[in-house]
């Protein structure tokens, strides 16, 4: 019987990034989530990345890349494989707001239904976004062509990682077909 890898390759990730030099904002007031999505939204083409990590032992399914941290923001890029099924979890030390970017997928965030694909792509910056507060569960089924979106993130604590701050009780389960 094998196991779902996306959990532990996502702590796996987390647990060996390594250290990320701080950017300041030099003329950017950011106080709020939605503040810094706006700036991500209009300059997240421009960043180049931070750090990457992609762990052997989930197969290239999930790769994240920071690109950019200011305090207690910061964005990673979050490219997954095709036909994975993410099982239900949450991030209890961020909120997020997750920005599509290519792929096709459904998600469901606390028993709400998004379906991500590129219908997504013709639509203003901010209907491409999904909010995901911290207490929110979430999971989803990724399709054919793979997922790759923004993952804009306000951390209470120390910016980390999403695969280091996971929470879910599914996450030794077997991974569901498609």
């Amino acid at each position: 019987m094998s196991q779902n890898p996306f959990p532990a390759a996502l702590a796996l990730l987390g647990a060996a990034s390594a250290p990320v030099s701080v950017k300041e904002p030099t003329d950017l007031p950011l106080t709020t989530l939605k503040d810094y999505r706006d700036w991500i939204i209009a300059h997240w083409t421009e960043l180049a990345p931070m750090s990457s990590r992609e762990d052997a032992a989930a197969e290239g399914m999930v790769r994240l890349t920071v690109l950019d941290r200011r305090g207690c923001f910061q964005t990673e890029r979050v490219d997954v494989a095709p036909r994975m099924c993410i099982p239900s979890h949450r991030h209890p030390l961020m909120d997020s707001i997750e920005f599509y970017v290519t792929g096709s997928s459904t998600i469901i965030v606390n028993g709400r239904t998004f379906h991500l694909g590129p219908h997504l792509e013709r639509l203003k910056p901010r209907r491409r976004c999904i909010p995901i507060p911290r207490d929110h569960w979430h999971e989803g089924t990724v399709f054919e062509d793979g997922l790759s979106f923004l993952s804009i993130q306000h951390w209470h604590g120390a910016p980390s990682s999403v695969g280091a701050n996971w929470e879910g009780p599914d996450t030794h389960a077997e991974p569901r077909a498609r």
